[in-house]
């Protein structure tokens, strides 16, 4: 049997747009306790207007903020401002503890070369 080159570009379309909305459905859309925490740190650093940090708000899913990493259930597992101007105090009360599935953090900072 001879399958026609017309129903394998349509067998090809149909198996492109199933896994398609597969990875639609498999990004996680963030948890609002997830998006507190989040906000919760962002407010206790210092950073200034070209920052990842400035476009994290309250009004869109924290796991498509730049430097946010979700799993397929909304929890932040990974977070990366590296290269990122960032200043503040990371306590052990800030929230970026209770970030409890959190698996990766580059807070990375390239170093400055001093003129001597």
């Amino acid at each position: 049997m001879r399958i026609s080159p017309v129903s394998w570009f349509f067998f090809s379309l149909y198996i492109a747009a199933f896994f398609s909305m597969a990875a639609l459905s498999v990004s996680g859309q963030c948890q609002s306790d997830q998006q507190q925490l989040l906000l919760g740190f962002k407010n206790s650093l210092n950073f200034s207007l070209y920052e990842k940090l400035v476009k994290w708000n309250q009004g869109t899913d924290c796991c498509s903020w730049d430097g946010i990493t979700c799993d397929t259930s909304g929890r932040v597992i990974g977070l990366d401002l590296s290269y990122q101007s960032i200043s503040g105090e990371i306590n052990n009360s800030n929230s970026l503890f209770r970030l409890q599935h959190l698996q990766t953090l580059s807070l990375y900072l390239k170093s400055r070369v001093s003129d001597t």
